[in-house]
């Protein structure tokens, strides 16, 4: 194909072989800044985890070094305070602690750097040799802050890729126990997501159709867990 279509005021179609030229070299630039933001995207990702790590050092001091309660009040919601939840503080201060155990346990990464609460390029290289994690939520599957989602249970499906031999039946009572867990473990995993987002500001990107979605179904399966439970 040599022609681009242009939308005249009148609707009518008509091409040019100038015009579809100028457009594949748009098309064109138009991937390579898709392609350098996702790459950009990528190192702001592992940055993310990185710091993150920085971040988990810094609050495992602060807890060590804090008076009777001041730990606590750290959490409460006004102005002196941290934004972050609890909870979230302590999944920093976990990657944190499995970080350094292993860098102890490989021998070949600078601890006292990542000890020392900075912040900058060296810094960020170290803790980087320690894991091939491209986001912070792959980080805390990875040094087993989270535990990720994982397939249980058997099926009937053929899956031994074309030898006609079905998977066996699995107990039900251990099916819905697997899928249980599933369930779970994929909830715990959006809810890092959303928090990493929280924590980040990076909500407002969030897509509002989505989120309300998502909402609906939390409050159908709350509805269902009360009437299981009620049951």
């Amino acid at each position: 194909m040599k022609y681009e279509i242009q939308i005249l005021p009148q609707n009518e179609v008509t091409t040019t072989n100038r015009d579809w030229e100028i457009a594949i070299v748009r098309a064109n630039a138009l991937h390579g800044q898709i392609t350098g933001l996702t790459n950009q995207i990528q190192t702001l990702e592992q940055k993310r985890w990185m710091t993150a790590v920085v971040l988990g050092g810094l609050l495992a001091r602060m807890k060590a070094a804090a008076q009777h309660g001041e730990w606590k009040a750290l959490f409460a919601k006004n102005d002196t305070c941290v934004v972050f939840d609890q909870r979230t503080a302590q999944r920093y201060m976990k990657l944190y602690r499995e970080v350094l155990k292993r860098a102890r346990k490989l021998g070949t990464v600078d601890v006292a750097l990542i000890e020392s609460g900075r912040r900058d390029a060296r810094t960020l290289e170290e803790i980087g040799k320690l894991s091939d994690a491209d986001s912070l939520r792959q980080a805390y599957f990875d040094f087993g802050v989270v535990t990720p989602p994982k397939s249980h249970g058997t099926s009937t499906i053929d899956d031994n890729r074309g030898t006609g031999k079905p998977q066996p039946i699995a107990d039900p009572e251990e099916a819905l126990a697997a899928r249980q867990k599933s369930a779970c473990d994929e909830f715990a995993r959006i809810m890092v997501d959303l928090e990493a987002m929280l924590d980040t500001g990076r909500l407002p990107l969030v897509n509002q159709d989505a989120l309300a979605e998502g909402k609906d179904i939390l409050n159908n399966a709350l509805r269902i867990i009360n009437a299981l439970t009620n049951a």
